[in-house]
């Protein structure tokens, strides 16, 4: 993916005009500053909940909408119906980046002047060569949230589920993004403009990078403008493992009173003849696959397995929620006989992301 967005830049910069020229040489300067904000990202202290993004005490400026074109260029071939701006800064914390290892993004906040109108959150990958140091490429599409219309000269907070990740494969490194999306004409872009040069600003799509930007990419363009967009975000819990691809617990962050998430989340389901229906909701930036065993509490024999009541593969989509129908095993239909509600121990294990585990009531 990163060589189809390279080869884009190197044969688009070779014929552009001088002032399309600058644009180019705008978002290159705004790829440099992301990735300074990649290094800041490698180990955090601990997996917590917290804010990223920009400064929302700032005032919007910006009163144009995505037809206007790129400012401060203002080329009309950049002026589209809908755009994407994705912020970028030497400043750590000052942009979406996720934070190491991924997460979920559950609630972001916009601050919008006039006129408002229809917006998304979406998420944008971006991939870096880690040995030797390389090349960024950015940014290819990797999600979205509902649409919303904020208020107008005010900010806006809106509940959204966007997992995030921030993981090394071999020797390349793969950190997600959020940007903000405006979808129709007439709808002032959500920022604030800084002088040229500033050690802030965005990278910016026209029109607005789609679900089909998953595969090839997008070339951006430089701007001053700082999008006023941020997110409260949770992280996987277990650390390096989960970024490295191993299964892990959340022990080192219950341990610490922190916040995370594990691969998917268990909730509490019902019984329904020899089966439980167990709801799960997938906490990763790709899919969740593993296993899900349901297992007795309390005391009694030591091996897990001679506890185990039943057993069922797990397979859901990024950000996708699904009932899990496990069949009862002769141990786990002896343990519901009779019985309105049980309580059993749910256990997660998870490819390439942190186990869960979880005590759960099932009813009928």
């Amino acid at each position: 993916m990163g060589g189809t967005w390279e080869q884009g830049g190197r044969d688009g910069a070779s014929t552009l005009a001088p002032r399309r020229s600058l644009a180019i040489a705008l978002a290159l300067g705004a790829l440099a500053l992301l990735g300074a904000a990649f290094s800041t990202l490698s180990h955090p202290p601990r997996a917590d909940a917290q804010t990223i993004g920009a400064n929302l005490n700032r005032t919007p400026n910006v009163t144009f909408d995505c037809t206007v074109g790129l400012p401060p260029i203002f080329l009309p071939q950049f002026g589209a119906p809908s755009c994407t701006f994705l912020g970028t800064s030497a400043t750590p914390g000052a942009t979406t980046l996720a934070p190491f290892p991924g997460g979920v993004a559950t609630r972001v906040r916009v601050r919008t002047a006039a006129p408002t109108g229809p917006m998304r959150v979406t998420v944008l990958r971006s991939l870096r060569e880690i040995n030797p140091p390389g090349d960024t490429a950015c940014c290819f599409y990797a999600g979205q949230s509902q649409v919303f219309t904020p208020r107008a000269n005010a900010t806006t907070a809106v509940n959204v589920f966007l997992p995030m990740t921030n993981t090394r494969d071999d020797d390349i490194e793969q950190i997600d993004s959020l940007g903000i999306t405006v979808l129709n004409p007439g709808t002032a872009i959500p920022g604030q403009t800084q002088p040229i040069g500033s050690i802030e600003g965005s990278l910016a799509f026209y029109p607005q990078v789609v679900p089909a930007d998953a595969v090839s990419g997008r070339l951006p363009a430089g701007s001053n403008l700082v999008p006023l967009l941020n997110a409260d975000f949770t992280r996987l819990c277990g650390g390096g493992a989960a970024a490295a691809g191993e299964n892990s617990t959340s022990r080192d962050a219950e341990s610490s009173g922190a916040t995370c998430l594990g691969g998917v989340t268990i909730r509490s389901g019902r019984l329904a003849g020899s089966r439980a229906r167990v709801p799960l909701v997938c906490n990763l930036a790709g899919q969740c696959r593993g296993t899900l065993v349901l297992q007795r509490t309390g005391g009694g024999a030591s091996a897990a397995g001679s506890k185990t009541v039943g057993k069922k593969k797990i397979k859901i989509s990024s950000g996708g929620s699904k009932t899990l129908k496990v069949k009862l095993n002769k141990k786990g239909k002896k343990l519901v006989k009779g019985k309105k509600k049980v309580k059993v121990k749910a256990k997660a294990k998870i490819k390439g992301g942190p186990n869960e585990t979880k005590k759960v009531k099932l009813k009928k």
